[in-house]
């Protein structure tokens, strides 16, 4: 039976290095949140360019979490770079 798995790990560190995963990473997060979550009172994720902004990366409120997304409202920081802990340091 073949597998269903359309990427792995590797496929991602590679995606995660190329110039445009830092625009798209938030618009694959918002994507996978709405399909997985119902009822969604508000959901903002910046792309693109818009990742320039200053300001949370994502706002998210929902009345029925999942292993992912917390119940009620959750804010979040996201980058491609390879150093999460100096970028997390920054950002706070």
């Amino acid at each position: 039976m073949p597998s269903r798995m359309l990427v792995d790990a590797t496929d991602l560190d590679c995606w995660a290095n190329r110039r445009d995963a830092q625009g798209r990473l938030p618009q694959l997060i918002r994507r996978l949140i709405l399909a997985t979550v119902d009822d969604i009172s508000l959901i903002e994720f910046r792309a693109g360019e818009g990742v320039q902004l200053g300001g949370w990366d994502g706002i998210v409120e929902v009345e029925v979490g999942n292993a992912f997304v917390p119940k009620g409202l959750s804010v979040w920081e996201m980058g491609t770079n390879r150093d999460p802990k100096g970028k997390a340091e920054d950002d706070y």
